[in-house]
């Protein structure tokens, strides 16, 4: 039997062309571990996936690079995150709701779930209360739950904690960290593949405690 691929945590999501191709998740690991020197038992905690997962990724990547080094060849990156054409539904934190509405800041309390279904194009757009919103409690969690029992596959938001962002990825939900922009502007970088998103936290300690807001 085939094990199911582990969905990982990926911060990093562009695309750019090239003779070598990196993916996301090969950017994603020599960002944490060669560029801002994470030990790898910290870099595959970060991105929800086994530390030899992590070794076999990065190996990968740093024969990419060393072939286009000394071979002369450029390096592109590809999003193998999401496709043209992908049936999926998509659900983005917002405030009054809408695709005309900017993505919330925060996820567990934003008034509303933008859920639009997309398949060759935008479907179907509802409007949805979260029930996080009024939790005195835990709303991330509260949101992560309702999003995982209405079907979404993909969650936008400005930001997310790690207890609701941890739910979702054993989910099996991806999600994107992105503001400034109206959730119809996120929907088609998202299925363009240049939606990309800058890493929402600061350590404080070397796992689990991020400081931002829920």
């Amino acid at each position: 039997m085939v094990r199911p691929k582990k969905q990982r945590r990926v911060l990093f999501i562009t695309n750019a062309e090239g003779d070598v191709i990196l993916s996301n998740e090969e950017v994603e690991a020599i960002r944490l571990v060669d560029f801002e020197g994470r030990k790898q038992e910290e870099a595959a905690e970060l991105m929800g996936i086994s530390q030899p997962t992590l070794n076999r990724i990065l190996n990968s990547a740093r024969k990419k690079i060393a072939e286009a080094v000394l071979n002369g060849k450029s390096i592109g990156i590809k999003s193998n995150v999401m496709l043209k054409g992908d049936n999926v539904r998509i659900a983005i934190a917002t405030e009054r709701g809408g695709l005309n509405d900017v993505v919330s800041n925060v996820f567990g309390r934003c008034r509303y779930f933008t859920i639009v279904d997309v398949e060759n194009g935008i479907k179907r757009v509802d409007v949805k209360e979260n029930p996080g919103f009024s939790q005195e409690r835990e709303p991330g969690i509260a949101a992560a739950q309702f999003l995982i029992d209405e079907g979404v596959e993909v969650v936008i938001a400005g930001n997310m904690g790690p207890n609701s962002s941890q739910i979702l990825t054993n989910a099996g939900i991806k999600f994107y960290l992105v503001s400034g922009v109206s959730a119809e502007e996120a929907i088609k970088r998202l299925v363009e593949g240049t939606l990309t998103s800058t890493p929402p936290f600061r350590q404080r300690r070397r796992f689990r405690r991020w400081e931002h807001n829920k």
